[in-house]
């Protein structure tokens, strides 16, 4: 009997039988495991394309953000040679300095202008300059003054360089609230130009003040001659030509007055000027007794032309002598988008529309439009404007516009 015989079929059938059922529980107790392995490397799988997806989007937009920075680079590059070359043609000397008084800084295209070198200025303290106390101190309170205002500090001041004594014009602005920058520019040759030129508009002043002068004498004798003529004629006819000689002499006085008036405009430098205190200064040379003034502007200050008191003073005399039945003048203003809106008023008879622009014509009914001509003159030097925008039959109302700039409030 071979049981372990290889040759013995029931000895394979046995052997394949235990081999099959081996097989059948390795599949059995691996499969689960081989499946969870499969559903990873599936989900991996995914999460790498995943990855790789948003890794291609992320390398797109950093191309699209590489390219913008060129682009940047290169607007930049060209903005810092312009910015250079506007730095090398500008003649101010430009200077960087702390809130201590250091120069951290400091560029010029004139060295001749300097004590030392721009090497040798950086690093020091304004205080060791040896340029002066009162100088340092002044631009110590100006650097201050920057720095907690935020606003541009101006002044000006002589100073003795190598050169000799010439005048300069600071302007301090602060960069943050440790830095300031100086921008000093050289404004001798100005200051020698506008001297000359007061000096020669004093001497012109002088010469029309003798001249007119003269002129007066001259008609303030022919005018008595003439009135002394007229006493001894008795001829009608002779009288009548004295009569008219005496209306051109009184003319030329009139013209005279006017010229006085209008050779001091822009004579002296335009001032900021309290409007109450003008306004009642103005109208204190008109006749007012039979008009009540209601100013309601206090604190307000313009900044105009010295003779801004003759405007005030126009404006009063043109409601004397034209606004009939006139009680009240007013003086009052609003602020708008444009500016400040400055109006003088009253409750006359007020301007007839086709007139409004011509009662600021110097021509106007022969002389009557001389004080509102000059009024919108020296106005206009500051670039203020006035017009007529009263309704007639109510009163007239002027309305002077000043520019943003060229009003404030005092505290």
């Amino acid at each position: 009997m071979k049981m372990h015989s290889e040759d013995n079929p029931d000895w394979e059938r046995q052997r394949m039988r235990i081999i099959g059922l081996g097989e059948s529980s390795i599949r059995k107790s691996y499969y689960p495991e081989l499946q969870r392995q499969h559903a990873e490397l599936v989900k991996r799988n995914e999460e790498i394309r995943a990855a790789y997806e948003n890794l291609a989007a992320k390398e797109g937009e950093l191309r699209e953000n590489y390219l913008e920075l060129s682009r940047k680079e290169q607007a930049l590059r060209v903005s810092e040679h312009r910015n250079s070359v506007i730095l090398e043609t500008i003649p101010d000397v430009m200077i960087t300095m702390s809130r201590e008084g250091i120069f951290l800084n400091f560029r010029t295209r004139d060295e001749k202008l300097l004590a030392l070198p721009p090497d040798q200025i950086v690093g020091k303290n304004i205080r060791d300059s040896g340029i002066g106390e009162k100088f340092v101190e002044t631009m110590l309170l100006s650097i201050e003054k920057a720095i907690i205002t935020g606003e541009l500090q101006k002044y000006e001041y002589e100073l003795r360089v190598p050169q000799g004594l010439r005048c300069f014009e600071a302007r301090i602005v602060a960069i943050d609230n440790n830095e300031v920058l100086c921008i000093i520019r050289d404004i001798t040759s100005r200051k020698m130009a506008e001297d000359a030129l007061r000096k020669a508009t004093r001497k012109l002043s002088f010469l029309n003040a003798i001249t007119f002068n003269d002129i007066q004498n001259a008609v303030f004798g022919l005018s008595g001659y003439l009135e002394l003529e007229k006493q001894l004629e008795t001829d009608d006819r002779i009288k009548a030509y004295k009569e008219t000689e005496s209306q051109i002499v009184q003319s030329i006085i009139d013209n005279l007055k006017f010229s006085r008036h209008y050779q001091n405009l822009g004579l002296k430098p335009p001032q900021w000027q309290d409007v109450m205190t003008t306004f009642l200064f103005g109208i204190s040379h008109a006749d007012m007794t039979c008009l009540t003034r209601e100013p309601d502007v206090e604190g307000l200050e313009i900044f105009a032309d010295p003779l801004l008191e003759t405007v005030f003073f126009s404006l009063a005399e043109n409601v004397v002598l034209h606004g009939k039945n006139a009680t009240i003048i007013r003086l009052y203003f609003d602020e708008t988008p444009d500016g400040l809106k400055l109006f003088f008023e009253d409750n006359g008879t007020g301007i007839e529309e086709d007139k409004k622009e011509l009662i600021f014509e110097r021509s106007f009914e022969k002389k009557k439009g001389m004080g509102l001509f000059l009024t919108r003159e020296i106005l206009g030097i500051t670039g203020i404007t006035i017009s007529e925008t009263g309704q007639y039959g109510k009163g007239a109302r002027f309305e002077i516009l000043v520019p943003a700039d060229y009003y404030r409030f005092s505290s």
